[in-house]
């Protein structure tokens, strides 16, 4: 049997990482409980909220996608194996919210879990799969929640059709790497967007009673749609 001792001096107030830190230890005192306070230190650490408002540390530097796709480079350079070649990512810079809160999902290696798989999906399939999954353990989806699928279906859409980068700027929504049909290019320049062919940029102007995101998701479906029909 082992013992251990944490003393600190009782005039100075401990800083809340160090209050976080001392509860889960001596909230996970079981046996096999390592992993667990491994992950809740990550929390504290280095991620935070996960894709939230509050995030922290080395995560909160390069997103939590890039974040894991480093660690398993990492860990392959570590295991002396070839790391693979990183594809190029869509990004997905638009103004909402998208994360998992811990009032939805309170166990953190669940949550961390979660974002994993979903950052690991290529598929609309798999997402409205893990969506459901997700609704059927947990309950109806926050709002952070909802934002958090529909930027994964936003960026598999965007992945599809070659589109390198989905944002806002100043009150529009801007695709970079867009090959715009001539169809869907009329209908967009009808409703004053800006549709550059030759460097395949879109300016598309937003109504500031729309949702920025299902406004994105629906262009990348028209986009697409007009694919389909070639």
């Amino acid at each position: 049997q082992a013992f251990a001792y944490f003393m600190f001096p009782g005039e100075v107030p401990l800083t809340p990482e160090a209050t976080d830190r001392l509860m889960a230890i001596n909230e996970y005192q079981e046996l096999g409980s390592g992993m667990r306070i491994a992950m809740r230190d990550l929390e504290i650490r280095g991620a935070g909220s996960l894709l939230g408002a509050e995030q922290h540390g080395n995560l909160s530097s390069v997103g939590f996608d890039l974040f894991t796709q480093m660690l398993g480079q990492a860990v392959a350079e570590a295991r002396g194996e070839a790391p693979e070649a990183a594809e190029e990512d869509v990004t997905v810079n638009l103004p909402a919210e998208f994360f998992l809160a811990e009032e939805y999902l309170p166990e953190v290696d669940k949550r961390v879990l979660m974002y994993r798989k979903l950052a690991a999906l290529t598929d609309l399939e798999g997402v409205d799969a893990l969506e459901k999954q997700c609704v059927e353990s947990y309950g109806e989806l926050p709002e952070a929640a909802r934002n958090l699928f529909t930027r994964a279906r936003i960026r598999i859409r965007a992945d599809r059709l070659g589109i390198t980068s989905v944002g806002t700027a100043v009150g529009k929504l801007t695709l970079a790497g867009a090959e715009v049909p001539k169809p869907v290019f009329d209908a967009w320049r009808k409703k004053g967007a800006q549709v550059f062919a030759k460097t395949g940029k879109v300016n598309y102007p937003l109504r500031k009673d729309e949702s920025v995101l299902e406004c994105a998701l629906s262009l990348l479906e028209e986009l697409g749609g007009a694919d389909d029909e070639e």
